[in-house]
């Protein structure tokens, strides 16, 4: 019990952010930006739609996801504008990483 719970850990506060970033932020951005010519609106809504599909373990819980990746590509998009892409991403890991930290230590070390 205790390594599955060190092993989801390890993924979901190290590995999580980096991909679902990448996957979820940074590709749909240019694929639909760059392809399709969509708004900051419409990349947000689909961002988060993706990342809600990440995160299937409950209805409520996809919900929140996807608003939450809706807020992530808005400030990717913010960063971005102000900043590197890479900075970006890692602006936006991060935050990801401390929010996945905090859930993970709320849920499993209590």
């Amino acid at each position: 019990m205790l390594n599955e719970t060190l092993f989801f850990g390890f993924y979901a506060i190290l590995l999580a952010p980096l991909m679902e970033t990448f996957t979820g932020q940074i590709l749909p951005y240019y694929i639909l930006k760059e392809t399709f010519g969509c708004k900051v609106i419409g990349i947000s809504i689909c961002s988060g739609i993706i990342f809600g599909l990440y995160h299937l373990y409950s209805p409520d819980y996809a919900v929140h996801a996807g608003i939450v990746g809706c807020l992530y590509q808005l400030w990717y998009i913010v960063y971005k504008k102000h900043y590197s892409d890479f900075k970006a991403f890692l602006i936006i890991s991060s935050v990801h990483t401390l929010h996945n930290s905090v859930a993970f230590l709320l849920n499993y070390l209590h």
